[in-house]
C-alpha cells in the first residue's frame, strides 16, 4: 500500500483554496477529478432540479464528469479553506494500472452514488451532517 500512496502522489497535485474560492464553474470542460484532503466544498448544480451537495475529508468530485468527458454539471466552491488531491485526465489510466485499490475505490464510490440516487432511503447517508444538536445550544448568547 506504501507504494501505491507514493505512486497516487506523483500523479497527482494538491491544491489549496481559500473560504468561498471556485473550484470550478458549472458548464466548465472537466479535465480533473478531486478527492479533499481537508475542508469542506459545497456543489450546486445549474440544472434547476438538482440537489446541492456539502462533501468532507476523503469525498470525491467532478469524477463523473472526467471519465463521460462531459461539461462539468454544478459549480464547486470551497466552503471553507480546502486541500484538493487533484487527478488529471490524462493521468487516469496510469493511476489505474500503478494504483488499483484507487480504481476499485472509484468504481465502489460511483455505484454507491448511483444507488443512492435511485433510491435514496436504500443507503445510509454518509455525507456531511450539518444538523446541530440544540440540547446544549444557549439562544441567550446568540
Amino acid at each position: 500500500m506504501p507504494t501505491e500512496r507514493r505512486a497516487g502522489g506523483t500523479l497527482s497535485k494538491v491544491r489549496h483554496l481559500g473560504k468561498g474560492e471556485t473550484i470550478y464553474p458549472a458548464g466548465e470542460p472537466a479535465d480533473e477529478f478531486f478527492i479533499i484532503n481537508r475542508g469542506i466544498v459545497h456543489l450546486v448544480p445549474a440544472a434547476a432540479q438538482g440537489v446541492a451537495a456539502y462533501l468532507k475529508r476523503g469525498d470525491i468530485f467532478g469524477d463523473i464528469e472526467v471519465l463521460t468527458d462531459r461539461p462539468r454539471l454544478d459549480r464547486a466552491t470551497a466552503q471553507e479553506a480546502a486541500s484538493l488531491q487533484c487527478f488529471g485526465r490524462e493521468q487516469l489510466p496510469e493511476l489505474m494500472r500503478q494504483v488499483p485499490s484507487f480504481c476499485r475505490f472509484l468504481c465502489e464510490d460511483l455505484a454507491r452514488r448511483l444507488r443512492k440516487s435511485r433510491d435514496p432511503t436504500d443507503l445510509p447517508d454518509t455525507g456531511l451532517d450539518l444538523r446541530g444538536n440544540l440540547l446544549k445550544f444557549d439562544l441567550v448568547a446568540v
